[in-house]
């Protein structure tokens, strides 16, 4: 079935389907990097007699380089696109986990790491949320938050990782979460469409409006229903300058950086902790997924209101 400009009505709107897969996407570097990555904390360490400073030094320059890499992914993002940022990044992901399996000094551990860091940089949470804003206007902070709900969620994964390490060892499980990357988010990164103009529609789905000149043109002759211009004049968007000068601009920033030195070190020590304490590794990652996430998205309200914006940051705030 067709509408009067030509288009295939579709039951779901396509940008649904960008935001799943943008979901899945952070699903799966929320458990097995973010929040996963501490399960390897304490058997890597074990291997080499490294003590816990030592290890930890390599988080550190984790969150280093990804503050870094922050305006130079925004920038590729916006110059080559979410799905060409998707596929670099997990090509990278994947590889970066393969390398840590190798590694055999600290120097090695460190150098993987950050390239294993630069990966997830480019390839998960900045062209996640291009993609939705992009595709969404009116319900962008649903689709914010439904996306988020992947990185919230992602903390399944961890009891998975630590029963492949307790039966395969930490190198073998380390291959096969690389392989998994490969296999899972490169495909799923291949079917993002940057932008709805791509299928057809304005963001939020809403049917292209026609020029008087083109009304009387055949619907299989348009190259052209509707373009990037159009859709762009929708939302009067603030420039970098004009953001810059902001003072809510400011405090966001500062309202992530207290957020993330409250709960990096935690995220990272959480597991080798637990395990200090006389819980299995499985257990211990059991325990380290927390549930009480699962509702938040679920308790916004319909409408894209300031309290909605507001929970959305809040709730990808903890996620990340």
């Amino acid at each position: 079935m067709t509408d009067t400009l030509g288009i295939k009505k579709r039951k779901v709107f396509y940008g649904w389907w960008m935001i799943l897969i943008s979901a899945i996407i952070r699903f799966f570097e929320s458990g097995t990097y973010f929040y996963g990555f501490s399960a390897f904390f304490n058997p890597i360490r074990t291997t080499f007699g490294w003590g816990a400073t030592e290890t930890s030094v390599a988080f550190s320059l984790q969150r280093l380089e990804s503050g870094a890499m922050a305006p130079l992914s925004g920038f590729l993002t916006d110059r080559i696109g979410p799905k060409r940022m998707l596929l670099i990044g997990w090509i990278i992901g994947g590889a970066g986990f393969i390398a840590m399996s190798r590694v055999n000094s600290l120097w090695e551990f460190y150098a993987a790491f950050v390239f294993l860091a630069l990966g997830m940089s480019l390839g998960s949470y900045m062209p996640a949320n291009a993609l939705a804003t992009r595709w969404f206007i009116k319900k962008r902070s649903r689709a914010i938050t439904m996306s988020a709900l992947g990185a919230g969620t992602g903390g399944i994964l961890i009891p998975l990782i630590a029963m492949g390490i307790l039966r395969y060892g930490w190198r073998t499980s380390l291959v096969i979460v690389g392989i998994a990357a490969w296999a899972v988010c490169l495909p799923l990164s291949s079917f993002v469409k940057d932008r709805p103009e791509m299928v057809g529609y304005r963001p939020d789905g809403e049917a292209p409006s026609l020029s008087p000149e083109s009304k009387n043109i055949p619907a299989s002759d348009r190259t052209d229903v509707v373009g990037e211009a159009e859709t762009e004049s929708i939302v009067d968007d603030l420039t970098v300058k004009e953001a810059l000068r902001t003072s809510a601009f400011w405090f966001i920033c500062l309202v992530a950086v207290f957020q993330q030195l409250g709960t990096s070190a935690v995220y990272v020590h959480i597991i080798p902790y637990l395990e200090s304490v006389g819980f299995p590794g499985m257990q211990a990652g059991i325990n380290t997924f927390s549930p009480a996430t699962l509702p938040v998205p679920l308790a916004c309200p319909t409408k894209d209101t300031t309290f909605q914006i507001r929970i959305t940051s809040t709730y990808d705030s903890r996620c990340r």
